[in-house]
């Protein structure tokens, strides 16, 4: 609904006041700013009321020159563009709400402003303040773009009839040297099957394939930034290779980085998602014509992006996980040979236990073995000192359920044939069909999935537009032919099942 538009607007200002504020402090050729500027910088992190910015002045010093709205946009709300224009050409001295804040005022720099940046996720953070819009309906990298300023973030999301995802885009990616002595950025597919949702049995491979971007990673001039820089799966050329290549072009060290940082990182982000999934799979089963669950497994392909510190970043699952039945490029027979194999072993797994002829370990057997063994030397997703309070002490966290998880499950348990390559990350408990339903309702509940497109008093799109990026004060004034939209439409910038689980996982936006 259009409260998930304010949100993403408040965000989006407060992370270009941040931008601001680093690049005061750590100054970068050609982009300097200035005192007035970082002053209203400081203001606008204090303030933390919404919307941030108060009238015309505040969105040129934050924003930038202009109207920061799409073209179309413009053109609906002529009377208050008009309004906003004239507001911004007047002096400073004139308005009350720039008399108000003292622009004179500028903080020193590596001042105490810091711990009101938005610096929770530095590896987001980055001079372009980028973003990503993605239409949930599309795939093979179509409805992904990569923005660089709001009027052509606005303008894709009122194509999609605001029914799509904005994520902030990771802008301190993990870079890769080209034969041309370029860098470009990288992500990475990997395959989880889940066997059973209740039980909760999943398995994942430790296979993981690259893709390259074809083109060099940075941005130009504002607007849609390069798709074959930033998107891996839209190409020109065959860009996979194998973990064992892409590792031999960072030395040594790197194999001790994926084994004991990236790769259990990477499977707390799986369990998460696959708990979070858990209680609408279960749910949406419940309200179905009520019958025998039929004998199959789910085999998905999720994509992560690595950081410059090899953190990993979730940027989606994909129920299509990609065959590899026709590969380009040199790795080609390698990469497709790993696939059959998968499969094969996966298809085995699958049928023994749906025939019970599958032996796995019992919840208690798994804590046998993982009380000889630490998970100190692996990193964590969730840290135990965190779990106890904020968006965690939740009852209902993922957090908490994916911390638990057994010591020799953490990087995944190699069991014997017929398992092949693949390794166990989640032995679960079955949950009671009573404890499934409130979850589920109350889940519906927080998603905004019930009857009602839009609560009452509750403002459209335009109006909330209006509000942050045309503060003139003029409500007297409405654009001719405005309408409030009937239809169910939402932007979502963190799905709202447990913040602190996204927060964490949410990627670079989604490239």
């Amino acid at each position: 609904n259009p409260d998930n538009l304010a949100n993403f607007l408040q965000d989006y200002m407060e992370t270009q006041a941040s931008v601001l504020q680093d690049l005061f402090d750590k100054p970068v050729p050609g982009q300097s700013i200035d005192a007035e500027t970082v002053g209203i910088a400081r203001q606008v992190l204090q303030r933390r009321s919404s919307p941030l910015l108060c009238c015309a002045h505040e969105c040129e010093q934050i924003l930038g020159q202009g109207c920061h709205i799409s073209s179309k946009q413009k053109l609906m709300m002529h009377p208050f563009v008009e309004a906003f224009l004239a507001q911004a050409s007047s002096p400073p001295a004139e308005c009350s709400i720039c008399i108000q804040g003292n622009l004179s005022s500028a903080p020193a720099k590596n001042d105490s402003l810091a711990t009101l940046t938005c610096q929770k996720q530095p590896a987001l953070m980055g001079s372009a303040n980028a973003w990503v819009v993605k239409d949930p309906g599309m795939s093979l990298g179509r409805g992904v773009s990569v923005h660089k300023g709001l009027p052509s973030l606005l303008a894709e999301v009122d194509r999609c009839r605001y029914s799509c995802v904005v994520q902030k885009y990771l802008e301190q990616p993990l870079l890769v040297q080209t034969k041309d002595n370029g860098f470009a950025k990288a992500d990475l597919r990997l395959w989880v099957a889940v066997l059973d949702w209740n039980l909760l049995i999943a398995f994942a491979n430790p296979g993981v394939y690259f893709r390259v971007a074809t083109r060099h990673y940075g941005f130009g001039k504002d607007g849609q930034a390069n798709e074959f820089a930033h998107k891996t799966n839209c190409r020109d050329e065959d860009n996979r290779e194998s973990l064992k290549t892409f590792l031999s072009r960072f030395g040594s060290e790197a194999v001790r980085n994926w084994e004991k940082h990236t790769w259990p990182l990477m499977m707390d982000a799986v369990r998460a998602v696959l708990y979070a999934c858990r209680d609408c799979v279960l749910g949406c089963e419940l309200e179905a014509v009520r019958k025998p669950r039929p004998s199959s497994f789910e085999l998905f392909g999720f994509d992560f992006a690595l950081d410059a510190s090899w953190h990993p970043w979730l940027l989606e699952g994909n129920v299509y996980a990609d065959m590899l039945e026709k590969l380009s490029c040199q790795e080609g027979p390698e990469l497709m040979a790993w696939a059959d194999e998968a499969i094969d072993s996966l298809l085995k797994l699958a049928l023994k236990y749906r025939k019970q002829q599958l032996v796995l370990p019992t919840p208690s057997e798994l804590q046998t073995r993982s009380a000889q063994e630490s998970a100190d030397h692996f990193s964590r997703m969730f840290a135990s000192e965190h779990l106890e309070s904020g968006d965690h002490s939740s009852t209902r966290c993922y957090g908490k359920l994916v911390s638990r998880v057994p010591v020799c499950l953490v990087s995944g348990l190699e069991l014997t044939p017929p398992s092949g390559t693949w390794r166990l990350i989640l032995r679960d408990e079955a949950v009671p069909v009573a404890t499934i339903q409130a979850v589920y309702q109350d889940h519906q509940k927080q998603c905004g999935w019930t009857a009602g497109s839009r609560g009452a008093g509750q403002l459209s799109h335009s109006r909330i537009i209006r509000q942050y990026l045309l503060p003139a004060q003029q409500d007297d004034v409405k654009p001719k032919g405005e309408k409030a939209s009937k239809r169910r439409s939402t932007i979502i910038r963190r799905a709202p099942a447990c913040p602190s689980v996204i927060r964490r996982i949410r990627s670079s936006g989604s490239m």
